[in-house]
């Protein structure tokens, strides 16, 4: 009877301890329901604070002389490379539209007339045939105007050489000759009222001028306010237009970006000599670097200048644009600021392992609005706290688990 009773009294405490466990998992499976835990892993990753302006673009360019009547023709593509004394463009003092038609139609007449002459089989002319079916089929394969125009002073010279041979072999080369002298005298005429225009400096070539070439100049930056460049009204991030009759060469080693901060709580890191970084919001969006080299101080903000010595070319088809101040960047360890937990002077995150909560002290490195970069504490830090190595709460790596507030 005692064995009995004992036996039921186990069974009541097997049964208390299952009801338990049950009651246990449903709790919190109800409280996992109505309040779930967010969780991340902690990455490696970069944070950086930033700041999105306007600016105008202040660069060393200059506009060639030409006549301003005729529309240019470019020897070189624009926003190519070109050295100093280099053709870059031509024009015309008048129009010699009638006079080009007159040379193709003259060049026409003498090759047909030469391919006429069917009692011509010397090998002198057979390879000069060759040389001007090259040289044509050069020129159709050529965009720059500067080539196209050897090419076709090649192409008479052999067309003369083979009048030659056809007025020493043949009767009908002085009819042959006259044409060759007609064309001469057409091409005398285009020559002379044809002016070549030479680089002055070395730099990129362009053609979009907006008439601030020579007042937005990198040697007048004492002279330069922000005030006067919002007077000019230019559109961000806008395309300057082309002018068909004037052609400039842009220094492409530098520029200068002049903008405007209002006073907040960037205006601390503004100082002369201080290196920064940018990135455009046109053309190539890497990151590159920049020196304050100018500040200039008004009643609510400052006028920064910026120097700049790469990806300058990008920036060649504007005068205003957007971009990002980087103030600065930090790599490391990263998490959520909703993930620190901050008492007193620790603050803490919280790892999640095997379904279970460690309350870990950290340190941060570098902070902005949304993200932290964080590390274990080392020696010296414990000892400036006055912790020991077991009130830690373990360590930190990548890729752990760890809760989100």
């Amino acid at each position: 009877m005692k064995k009995k009773n004992e036996g039921k009294k186990l069974n009541i405490v097997r049964l208390i301890i299952v009801f338990a466990i049950f009651a246990y998992v449903l709790i919190s499976l109800i409280n996992l329901f109505l309040d779930p835990v967010n969780k991340v892993n902690i990455v490696q990753g970069k944070i950086s604070d930033e700041q999105s302006v306007e600016g105008y673009i202040i660069r060393e360019e200059t506009v060639l002389n030409t006549n301003n009547v005729s529309d240019i023709i470019l020897s070189k593509p624009e926003e190519s490379k070109v050295a100093k004394g280099q053709v870059v463009g031509t024009y015309t003092s008048k129009n010699n539209d009638s006079t080009r038609k007159k040379i193709e139609e003259l060049d026409v007449k003498i090759q047909s007339a030469l391919q006429e002459q069917t009692d011509l089989y010397s090998s002198d002319t057979k390879k000069i045939e060759t040389e001007i079916e090259q040289l044509l089929q050069d020129i159709n394969n050529s965009n720059e105007m500067q080539k196209i125009n050897q090419k076709y002073t090649e192409i008479h010279t052999l067309l003369e050489k083979k009048a030659k041979l056809s007025g020493e072999l043949s009767s009908s080369g002085s009819y042959i000759n006259e044409l060759i002298s007609q064309r001469n005298a057409y091409e005398k005429e285009l020559n002379e009222s044809t002016d070549y225009i030479k680089s002055t400096s070395s730099g990129i070539v362009s053609i979009r001028v907006d008439g601030l070439e020579n007042v937005l100049r990198t040697t007048e930056l004492d002279n330069i306010t922000y005030e006067m460049l919002e007077e000019y009204n230019l559109r961000t991030d806008e395309i300057v237009a082309i002018d068909t009759k004037k052609i400039k060469i842009v220094d492409n080693y530098y520029c200068y970006l002049v903008t405007n901060i209002e006073n907040n709580k960037y205006n601390e890191k503004i100082e002369e000599g201080k290196n920064i970084k940018v990135r455009f919001n046109i053309g190539n969006s890497e990151t590159i670097n920049a020196t304050i080299v100018k500040v200039k101080e008004n009643e609510n903000s400052k006028t920064v200048f910026l120097k700049i010595s790469k990806n300058v070319e990008d920036l060649i088809l504007y005068r205003k644009i957007s971009f990002d101040i980087i103030w600065w960047e930090y790599e490391g360890l990263k998490v959520p600021n909703a993930s620190l937990v901050i008492e007193g002077q620790n603050t803490y995150i919280t790892k999640l392992k095997n379904n279970a909560e460690y309350k870990v002290l950290v340190k941060v490195l570098k902070q902005n609005n949304d993200y932290a970069i964080i590390d274990n504490l080392n020696e010296e830090d414990m000892k400036k706290l006055g912790i020991t190595e077991q009130q830690l709460g373990g360590e930190i790596s990548i890729y752990d688990e760890i809760k989100v507030q």
